[in-house]
């Protein structure tokens, strides 16, 4: 059964994940972007690994084939984009069977066994030869020497990639291949690193830490967990202050782990390596983790985290910036930060039980990270900032907009597998209940503790606030149904079986009903979803005397393109008073809520020709009431490329 961070049997958590085999999402934005994450992008995701060398790279490290000047782009990572898209093919067979697909997959399989070295060693940029840099045309006839360069050689993260793909392969068609790859390669690390003890240990990305964790979960071999926290617990050292481009906060080595009171450098490596450790905390249960994780997370959430979700804010290093520094135009918000962001809360919650964590993952799930990949499943974002000009080449590859891949093509097939793994983050279970953590169009069929459990959830969430759960098998005793209650919204009913229901809110802000059901009870939830502006934090420049549109858990922005007036974003204002007017359109984008408000529109003219006034000398600028037409954030960029804002002045 695939589940993703599996905690069943962990001691130090009181939840688990259910498998994704067990959760049927049936309609809503996830379902039509599950179909077309299969149909669409894990399709093209393979033929662009073919495309650009990744596939051909394990025939040479196998010695089959001789390396060709005429390889697309290569580099220390590119094995981990294989890897990515294999774990995505693994969640999606689990959830729909696919012979073709799996045969494609076998293939790779049987490719990555040839390319590993007898001891277990395997990383293909390392095992063929390079090209040299003075001389591109010619061949240098020796491989990199291993584990040369920790800093930026990509080995150690390359190899967590490829143990979380054996294990939810694994787990997903029971074939023992790819996994006993993973374990040899395993073997071989804790040999290298911990045995002799011949090597400086801080990877310098992280992934390797969870990676080993889930091979823990998986094997029972307690080596690999022994091995996480080996290389959790180098960090601190500063092995990399020397080198020019980055220091160690760049790399998460700035300061011990359990000394760290903020989140910082590259947005991914931390977020990757915070989920890391909180494998290691439910694991063994070390207080002292939990607690810097805490510490980290609050920092996160409350200082450098945009309104979408997103982190990331700086272009130099793909890193967190100081405290309350989040640019709109020129903010970074890496499509894999996003996601790095929904794995360690994800994780947070199983350690914690917390539903705040789940609240973020919701946020960034319909924002931050839904906007990485166009409507068609055919285009990705890099970076997704807060506000463009539609010229500015933001864009990665020199691009003003998404595009079908990139020469570092991290985020395509990191969004597959996000995607194909949707599902374990809607729900829980727990010794005496289930816990529904997001809203949708979903089934459940599984079991909890040998008993069965069927429900069917129908919802047309995040358009619509009326939830309704449907039970059909249940276990006979008391049992307990979980329903977090989002933080935006102050404004809900519960009704049990058609009769107001008046739950306790857990101070985790979950709604307990807990009652010994029976087959034919029914649960209805109904938030009200309206439009609200949003008022940020004084702290952050950027959005000083702005508001952003919030709808339900959707960040809403404004397209020029969309606008009947003809004037740039930079001279619209809200009207803080606005009316809301919203309507739902099948046409647009999908099927979206459009939202009218009430604005102003500026008039420059007395300003020509000088940039500052005295304020006893300014005149009014406000000279047309408009009205203002916006689309759901992730939704933007999908038509024409043209001016967006998320953050508008207040009149």
């Amino acid at each position: 059964m695939t589940k993703p961070v599996n905690t069943k049997n962990s001691q130090f958590s009181g939840y688990s994940t259910i498998p994704i085999e067990k959760i049927n999402i049936f309609d809503g934005i996830w379902k039509k972007m599950q179909v077309k994450n299969r149909d669409i992008s894990i399709k093209a995701g393979y033929k662009k690994l073919e495309e650009t060398g990744c596939i051909e790279n394990l025939l040479i490290a196998a010695g089959k084939i001789k390396k060709q000047y005429n390889m697309t782009f290569d580099c220390p990572f590119m094995d981990s984009d294989l890897y990515k898209w294999l774990e995505a093919v693994a969640y999606d067979l689990a959830i729909n069977p696919d012979d073709e697909l799996m045969k494609k997959a076998d293939d790779i399989i049987n490719k990555i066994e040839m390319a590993q070295c007898e001891d277990g060693y395997l990383h293909t940029y390392s095992q063929t030869p390079d090209y040299h840099p003075d001389f591109p045309h010619r061949l240098v006839e020796k491989p990199v020497e291993r584990w040369k360069s920790l800093r930026m050689g990509h080995e150690l993260y390359c190899a967590g990639h490829l143990f979380q793909a054996a294990v939810a392969y694994y787990q997903s068609t029971g074939k023992r291949k790819i996994l006993d790859v993973a374990e040899r390669f395993a073997v071989l690390i804790n040999d290298e690193f911990v045995i002799k003890g011949r090597r400086p240990a801080t990877p310098g990305h992280a992934v390797i830490e969870m990676g080993l964790i889930e091979l823990y979960r998986e094997t029972k071999n307690e080596m690999y967990k022994d091995l996480s926290k080996f290389f959790i617990d180098q960090r601190g050292k500063k092995v990399y202050d020397d080198h020019p481009q980055f220091d160690s906060s760049y790399y998460q080595d700035r300061v011990k782990v359990r000394e760290a009171s903020v989140i910082e450098g590259h947005a991914v490596r931390a977020g990757y390596f915070a989920s890391g450790i909180t494998d290691l905390y439910i694991e063994t249960g070390e207080e002292a983790l939990l607690t810097a994780l805490n510490r980290q997370w609050e920092n996160m959430v409350s200082r450098r985290m945009y309104v979408t979700g997103a982190i990331g804010a700086r272009h130099y290093g793909e890193s967190f910036g100081l405290d309350y520094a989040l640019p709109n135009e020129s903010a970074y918000c890496e499509t894999c930060a996003a996601i790095a962001s929904i794995q360690w809360n994800w994780r947070m919650f199983l350690a914690t039980g917390n539903g705040k964590h789940n609240e973020i993952i919701e946020k960034t799930m319909y924002n931050g990270f839904l906007s990485g990949i166009s409507l068609d499943g055919k285009n990705y974002f890099y970076k997704n900032p807060l506000s463009s000009d539609g010229v500015s080449k933001w864009g990665s590859n020199d691009e003003v907009g998404r595009v079908e891949w990139f020469g570092c093509a991290c985020c395509p097939p990191n969004v597959m597998r996000t995607l194909s793994s949707i599902g374990h983050y809607l729900f829980s279970e727990s010794s005496n209940g289930i816990q529904v953590h997001q809203y949708g169009s979903i089934s459940i069929n599984t079991k909890i503790d040998g008993e069965d459990l069927s429900l069917r959830m129908d919802s047309n969430y995040p358009w619509s606030g009326n939830i309704k759960l449907f039970i059909h098998k249940i276990p006979v005793d008391v049992f307990n149904v979980g329903l977090r209650i989002p933080e935006w919204t102050n404004d809900y009913k519960i009704m049990v079986n058609n009769e107001k229901y008046n739950p306790k809110i857990s101070p985790n802000g979950y709604a307990e009903i807990n009652r010994q059901w029976k087959p034919g009870d029914n649960i209805d939830l109904q938030f009200e979803i309206k439009p609200y502006l949003i008022v940020g934090n004084p702290r952050v420049e950027s959005i000083t005397g702005k508001v952003a549109i919030g709808n339900g858990p959707l960040i809403y922005c404004i397209e020029a393109s969309d606008q009947s007036f003809k004037t740039d974003l930079t001279d619209i204002m809200i009207d803080p008073d606005t009316d809301f007017e919203v309507t739902w359109s099948e046409n647009t984008l999908e099927g979206v809520n459009i939202i009218m408000v009430d604005g102003k529109r500026m008039n420059d003219t007395d300003w020509e020709n000088s940039l500052y006034k005295k304020l006893t000398e300014k005149k009014s600028l406000i000279t047309k009431d408009i009205k203002i037409k916006a689309t759901p954030y992730f939704t933007w960029a999908n038509r024409e490329i043209s001016p967006m804002k998320v953050w508008i002045p207040r009149s």
